[in-house]
């Protein structure tokens, strides 16, 4: 076998096309690395970059596999090698490795831009893992299946168009199998696909059951190999028995494989392990609960076809639908008329009449951690959970929200979340309840929403306000910092400890802003039963634009507690703050509380917030989620239910980066895109040239040599 490799092998690197393979492959490697790691916030090198250049190999492969045993015959060699002393089986697996060694050393090299992205940010080993462990395994069995075409024919021609042609069947299958209408054969079909297993495993999806049968399907093709060139000798009855008996083998044990396989998570931060607190609420599911995937089967995102299938998993009753719902228009007018802008590759789960619309925009959020990184974090599995436990509950908590004053209006993300974790919202407008036979506050008022009122309130509502908070009331205040006539409503939070500085808050740390804006904070968060959770994950907040709060420290029996802070370099900006962000005589230095707490023992509980802008969905997208995660625990903590809210963390997806725009990243694209390409080529001509040059000198000589020995004998 060793003759075999090393004769095979100096064929292929003494041959121009190899370095023009090579140069192709790395042209295309460097475009895709420029525009998806460069020139985008994207380090997904494995699955964009990698999987795009694979491209190449699909090309080049069967150009490769067809001189293997085709251009044998053809050029009438294949005799001659058969008959040296070695045995058959040598010789296939002699050309089969040295055609991977080929195709495999361009793969390999390029592990140098990952190792390259990892010296700028971060990388996620894990999730590249997978996607390198695809293009291996595929090229296996697409060599052996090469192989085995080219063992069946002498016209290399032929070799070649077959394989092509398979590899389009295999590449089309995923558009085919959507139109399998019978269910176990569409599962089947889906469930062998090479292209499938490929796409799951570059998504980080890597199943034992997958390699196995990648692995074996690569044996397979090179037995079947084996037999056809041993054909002659067999027999015709022992040649179709060893066929059938390897088919036999192979079916048996790759459907052990399946059944008893495991699945290893190489996303990064391991996106498809479920917390604890997801595997106990689906194990808990006692009714029928169906989630609907808006898109085809054949197109859906691996990484939420397997997050989905899941939960299915956990729970039987929970079950998994696609659905195309531009087409469909009984689903759509059921469950999503309210919907103004559908998003492909959102869900609908369903339980009974109770529905919710996951949509696609919030599944992943990004925040940026400095000028050139931001970090992206996946949330499918707190929506999904939190939606399938929404669905099935029988009863929800009741919160309202103050009306009547031109209120800012909750945000569709944070309304969604509070619906999903049993939270049902009702608006109220205290001044037609004053003038009503009810002029309370509603007894199943486990909290009230205050948000940012325009206008002052009377001094009617004031009283009815505290009249709810002696009762024990519950209340969640946001104020717009710029708004400063609101006299009875800054009166009404003064009696609860809190006195608004004037002015708007400039932090003075580069470290506590966002976006070179000083008045865009990102505070420091306390230590308290509502922040805990974001201190776990560290998570941030966002408070853009805010007024800071000075605590009288305790008025009437209540306590004030810090939960959001500025540092201490931070100030009050009493005028002009948009423009000139330096402190002025007039301004009041910090740090300051934008966000606190009153309390009071068997009494009320009331949470002032002094921004805005906090509720909106933008920029909770900025903070990961941090805003609505502040929130729903500010909610659970007033109506004590702590315990039950559901609070499981987003996954991380990793770092993305983007290179400083200068000389360094000029020097990579011109490396990347021009030198690599042009050098490996440069190589393959001069390598070739040399060994021409060698092949022409050692005839020379030997011709020499014939012609004095030829000379001897006649003398």
């Amino acid at each position: 076998m060793t003759a075999v490799l090393k004769k095979e092998l100096k064929g292929y690197y003494t041959s121009l096309f190899t370095y023009v393979y090579y140069g192709l492959f790395f042209l295309m490697l460097g475009v895709l690395f420029v525009r998806d790691c460069l020139n985008s916030y994207n380090t997904g090198f494995g699955y964009y970059v990698l999987s795009s250049a694979f491209v190449v190999v699909l090309v080049i492969a069967p150009l490769y596999t067809m001189r293997l045993l085709a251009q044998e015959k053809k050029n009438r060699t294949d005799q001659l090698l058969f008959t040296a002393p070695v045995s058959k089986m040598s010789v296939i697996a002699g050309k089969f490795l040295a055609a991977a060694i080929v195709l495999f050393v361009p793969i390999v090299l390029s592990i140098g831009y990952p190792i390259y992205i990892a010296g700028c940010g971060e990388m996620s080993v894990r999730f590249l893992t997978g996607s390198y462990l695809a293009v291996s395994l595929v090229v296996l069995v697409l060599l052996a299946f090469g192989m085995f075409v080219s063992a069946l024919t002498s016209n290399t021609v032929l070799a070649v168009i077959v394989t092509y042609a398979v590899y389009l069947i295999v590449i089309l299958g995923r558009i085919i199998e959507n139109f399998v209408p019978v269910e176990w054969i569409y599962q089947l079909f889906r469930r062998f696909s090479v292209y499938n297993i490929y796409y799951a495993m570059v998504s980080g999806i890597v199943r034992s059951g997958d390699v196995l049968y990648l692995l074996l399907l690569t044996i397979l093709f090179f037995v079947l190999t084996w037999f056809v060139e041993e054909k002659q000798r067999l027999g015709n009855r022992r040649w179709i028995a060893g066929i059938g008996v390897s088919v036999i083998v192979f079916g048996i044990v790759t459907m052990i494989g399946m059944q008893t396989t495991k699945i290893f998570d190489l996303t990064a931060e391991q996106l498809l392990t479920f917390s604890d607190e997801t595997k106990q609420l689906a194990a808990d599911i006692k009714k029928e609960t169906d989630i609907y995937y808006l898109g085809d089967r054949s197109r859906a995102n691996a990484t939420y076809q397997e997050l989905m299938a899941q939960y299915h998993k956990l729970n039987s009753k929970i079950r998994v639908h696609y659905v195309n719902a531009q087409s469909d228009s009984e689903f759509r007018n059921k469950y999503l008329a309210d919907v103004s802008d559908i998003s492909e590759t959102s869900m609908v789960v369903v339980c009974g009449e109770k529905y919710v619309y996951l949509d696609a925009n919030r599944y992943i959020t990004t925040l940026q951690t400095s000028q050139y990184s931001y970090k992206s974090t996946l949330e499918v599995e707190n929506q999904l959970t939190s939606a399938i436990c929404y669905v099935n509950s029988e009863e929800s908590m009741k919160i309202y929200y103050l009306t009547g004053h031109g209120e800012t209006q909750l945000a569709t993300g944070f309304s969604n979340m509070l619906r999903m974790n049993d939270y049902q919202l009702e608006e109220l407008d205290i001044v037609s309840k004053l003038n009503s036979v009810e002029a309370t506050i509603p007894e199943d008022c486990k909290a009230l929403l205050i948000e940012a009122p325009e206008s002052d309130l009377s001094e009617d509502e004031i009283t009815a306000l505290e009249e709810y908070m002696d009762d024990g009331g519950k209340i969640f205040v946001s104020i717009d910092p710029l708004n400063e006539d609101l006299e009875h409503f800054d009166g009404f939070l003064k009696k609860y400890g809190f006195q608004l500085q004037q002015g708007v808050v400039i932090e003075g740390s580069p470290d506590n802003y966002v976006y070179d804006t000083a008045y865009y904070l990102q505070p420091k968060i306390e230590s308290h039963a509502i922040t805990k959770e974001l201190e776990k994950d560290s998570l941030p907040v966002l408070t853009m634009t805010s007024k800071g709060i000075y605590k009288e420290g305790s008025a009437n029996g209540y306590q004030c507690t810090d939960l959001l802070v500025t540092t201490a370099k931070a100030f009050s900006k009493v005028a002009d703050f948009d423009d000139v962000t330096t402190k002025g005589t007039d301004d009041v230095g910090g740090p300051f509380s934008v966000a606190s707490l009153s309390e009071k023992k068997d009494g009320g509980k009331m949470l002032l917030l002094t921004s805005n802008i906090f509720f909106q969905d933008e920029v909770d997208t900025e903070s990961s989620g941090g805003n609505r995660r502040f929130f729903l625990s500010a909610i659970n903590y007033l109506t004590g239910n702590e315990d039950s809210g559901i609070m499981i963390p987003g996954k991380t997806v990793g770092d993305q980066v983007a290179l400083y725009p200068n000389e360094t990243q000029t020097f990579v694209r011109i490396f990347t895109i021009v030198l690599m390409p042009v050098l490996l080529l440069l190589i393959g001509i001069v390598v070739v040239i040399c060994y021409r040059k060698n092949v022409i000198v050692h005839m020379h000589r030997k011709n020499q040599k014939k012609d004095e020995q030829d000379e001897t004998v006649e003398s």
